[in-house]
């Protein structure tokens, strides 16, 4: 995008210097938005785990398994962890809970948040 818009400008202003600002910014523009896209979508699974955590109590409460639980929470949780926990059934039955909770924690991880 940032080549096009480059040529682009280049051709209507006919001055490369000119044209490589606006360029730069047209070529930053998909980062940003995909970087706002995962900070919201990180909020939304953030505001979730009080009830994901409290439906997981409740689940060990009533004697099930934590596999159980969190097999419980991938089909009737809140919406968000709904998503993140969506393969946890068939990576439990492949992998075992504690690796496929691994590779979940690995998806979910917040890099801002990692020292």
């Amino acid at each position: 995008m940032g080549g096009v818009a480059f040529v682009a400008i280049a051709a209507l202003t006919g001055a490369p210097l000119v044209a490589a600002v606006p360029a730069g910014g047209v070529a930053a523009l998909p980062r940003v938005y995909f970087a706002r896209r995962r900070a919201a979508h990180l909020l939304r699974v953030q505001a979730a785990w009080p009830d994901g955590l409290r439906d997981v109590i409740a689940s060990i409460a009533a004697e099930r398994s934590l596999p159980q639980a969190l097999n419980a929470l991938a089909a009737s949780g809140p919406a968000p962890l709904q998503e993140a926990f969506a393969r946890f059934p068939m990576l439990s039955r492949m992998l075992g809970t504690v690796p496929s909770l691994e590779v979940i924690k690995e998806e979910l991880a917040d890099p801002s948040i990692l020292t």
